[in-house]
């Protein structure tokens, strides 16, 4: 192969090609320990008691290298579905979170009762830090919506990954965090550059160099 064409070549892949979506955390399944935090809108209630304002957060650490949150798959129990959930992702030390905070979604769920997953695409996928700890936090914002987001204790993750703890934001109180060993039951897909994308274009960048000084 010509050395034009094994730069072309090169280049195109490594603009191209990327790894298929891979899920890096995984914990839908459910576990031996269960629990599960409220997620409700302003004028939730249950029957004759009213509990509004329900929210719920966790932490993960993204792993060693740059990312794409492609989505996040959520086990809730739901118990009115007429409003729905938005998911937030931020970093920093707050509860939960607050620094350079993105939508995830806003999905309303298609049970009305009963447990069921809800999915949450960004638009554009959302850039990950190597590294770096994440919040991710749900509220209902308005309306009547009544739900409750399930936990377990059996994640699966990829290297660097680590599913954190839950936190929650009672009606009444402050936040708290669950450390009894229960964690989200979530699963996120991510994709990331693939290394030999990286490398070809690299041989471009040597192949094109060694062109220009050969020929000069």
């Amino acid at each position: 192969m010509k050395l034009n064409q094994l730069t072309t070549l090169a280049v195109a892949y490594a603009t191209a090609s990327t790894l298929p979506a891979a899920v890096v955390i995984d914990n839908i399944a459910a576990g031996t320990q269960g629990f599960s935090t409220g997620v409700t809108g302003p004028t939730a209630g249950f029957g004759i008691f009213t509990i509004p304002d329900n929210q719920t957060a966790f932490t993960f650490t993204s792993g060693p290298v740059a990312d794409t949150l492609l989505s996040l798959d959520v086990v809730i129990n739901s118990a009115d579905n007429s409003s729905p959930i938005l998911a937030t992702l931020s970093t920093g030390p707050n509860v939960p979170g607050g620094n350079n905070s993105v939508t995830i979604g806003s999905v309303t769920p298609a049970t009305a009762t009963g447990i069921t997953t809800v999915t949450f695409s960004p638009t554009n996928g959302i850039a990950l830090d190597p590294s770096t700890t994440y919040w991710i936090h749900f509220t209902v914002p308005s309306g009547s919506g009544n739900y409750t987001a399930l936990h377990s204790n059996t994640p699966n993750e990829s290297f660097g990954y680590a599913l954190n703890n839950p936190w929650q934001l009672p009606t009444i109180g402050g936040w708290s965090e669950l450390t009894s060993g229960i964690k989200p039951r979530i699963r996120m897909t991510t994709a990331i550059p693939e290394p030999s994308a990286a490398l070809l274009a690299s041989l471009s960048t040597f192949f094109l160099l060694r062109r220009k000084r050969t020929t000069a």
